[in-house]
């Protein structure tokens, strides 16, 4: 189901929202907002990883699933991939041993917003932090 990323006209707020129509969702927001919406991009995804992205980018949050524009959000936003689609799957593997406080640190966080298993949120950072080339 596709997670998405509307912002207001203007360099205004970021909604990050999942929704099964975002095009839809976009619609109804629009009807309580002064500012013109814009999608500005969807990819695939669960409740799982948006909340990891709320996570991710909670220090940027204004209330609920709305963000300020800070340029670091919108550059997350903007090399964030659709991780289902056919070329995001060429995927290298590496090994490496993941020190306890990480692993304890990673539960907490999988508790705190519900993202699956410690093992898949280690994972995904690891993939953020040296994308594939």
């Amino acid at each position: 189901m596709p997670i998405y990323f509307i912002q207001e006209e203007n360099n205004g707020l970021v909604k990050i929202g999942y929704s099964k129509n975002p095009k839809n969702r976009k619609n109804s927001l629009q009807i309580d907002c002064s500012r013109k919406l814009e999608i500005i991009k969807i990819i695939e995804g669960d409740y799982k990883r948006e909340n990891y992205i709320h996570h991710i980018c909670s220090r940027f949050n204004v209330r609920g699933e709305w963000y300020r524009p800070h340029p670091e959000l919108l550059d997350y936003i903007d090399k964030l991939e659709d991780e289902y689609s056919k070329e995001s799957c060429k995927m290298r593997t590496v090994s490496f041993r993941v020190p306890r406080q990480i692993i304890a640190h990673a539960k907490k966080i999988v508790e705190e917003i519900g993202y699956g298993s410690w093992q898949d949120l280690i994972n995904d950072c690891f993939m953020e932090a040296y994308p594939k080339d």
